[in-house]
């Protein structure tokens, strides 16, 4: 070999290691995260030496994201408003109707909510879990940089999209996006699941759906399953002039509590057991039944939110959103 062949080679060796790193680190940074707060306890950061203000500037990288809102007392919906699923003709389609081994594009928008820190190259990481809430990690579908922008600039927020093709056994798919910034301002916001499942019934007919519970602390817990008719409101509650950021969250919190959106009493929807104890390795079940209306219309569709927590802590495990659709 010489010379120019062999530094041909090396150079491509080195760029083969460094574009393998690349892909590994958002993942490596996860695990990290994941084994530092199963042993400190889901809400702690990771230890760090002081910088002084002003001189770190640090993105703050969301979407929305069940867990954290969750931790504020607000109903969610599991039907992710940042999530969009396409086929690969561009036709927007359901996780609840995908086909087995086919190809289709998953676009995640992510938000920024520094004013003064872009992320340039943020890993997103797109991930399929088993049905249910919680649901345990499948396989990792793909991850994707991008350049997020400071907030309000032109492109934030920023889409990011893969290419997935489902596995080849028709099943519920269930998709959780990760925006991965290793140094996020706030990184509880930073993860968000897609997750539903559509039930087609006539009037009269009483329906049944198996929530399968996963704790990824592996732990025995005791949870408490919560039913409710939560949709997201037609407009969002923005922040009034000289309404201090503080403020504003408590009336977005106040107006989506989960008290104010019970389950629709003419659906008799509800769950086998509002609390339910895990066995060791984290795992469990629950049965959320409905009936539809004997009035209820041809075409119309309700939703109820199954939604998992810990009794313990109120520390959010998972849900799912049941689409009920009347035929």
């Amino acid at each position: 070999m010489n010379p120019n062949e062999f530094l041909k080679a090396l150079v491509d060796m080195l760029q083969e290691v460094a574009s393998a790193f690349l892909r590994l680190f958002p993942l490596l940074c996860r695990r990290l995260r994941d084994c530092w707060r199963q042993r400190t306890g889901p809400d702690q950061a990771l230890p760090c030496l002081p910088i002084p203000a002003g001189v770190w500037l640090r993105p703050d990288a969301y979407l929305y994201s069940q867990r954290y809102l969750m931790s504020l007392g607000m109903a969610v919906t599991w039907d992710n408003p940042d999530v969009t699923l396409t086929d690969m003709a561009g036709n927007v389609v359901g996780s609840h109707d995908l086909s087995p081994d086919t190809k289709y594009r998953i676009t995640a928008l992510i938000h920024n909510k520094a004013a003064d820190a872009p992320a340039p190259g943020l890993p997103v990481v797109f991930t399929l879990i088993a049905f249910g809430a919680g649901g345990a990690t499948r396989q990792t579908i793909g991850v994707t940089p991008i350049d997020l922008p400071v907030r309000a600039a032109p492109g934030e927020p920023a889409p990011a999209s893969v290419i997935w093709t489902t596995p080849p056994v028709p099943d519920h798919y269930c998709i959780e996006i990760d925006a991965a910034w290793p140094d996020d301002a706030f990184p509880i916001d930073n993860v968000g699941q897609h997750n539903t499942v559509v039930r087609r019934a006539g009037a009269g007919e009483r329906l049944h759906v198996r929530v399968p519970i996963h704790d990824r602390y592996a732990q025995q817990t005791r949870v408490q399953a919560r039913v409710d008719s939560y949709r997201l409101p037609a407009r969002p509650l923005l922040r009034e002039e000289g309404q201090s950021r503080a403020a504003h969250l408590e009336r977005v919190v106040q107006a989506n509590a989960a008290e104010r959106f019970p389950a629709d009493p003419t659906w008799g929807a509800g769950v086998s057991a509002r609390e339910t104890l895990l066995d060791e390795g984290g795992h469990g079940a629950v049965d959320f039944e409905a009936t539809v209306p004997a009035g209820a219309a041809a075409g119309s569709e309700q939703r109820f939110n199954v939604s998992v927590h810990d009794l313990s802590s109120g520390r959010a495990i998972g849900g799912v959103t049941v689409i009920i659709q009347v035929t």
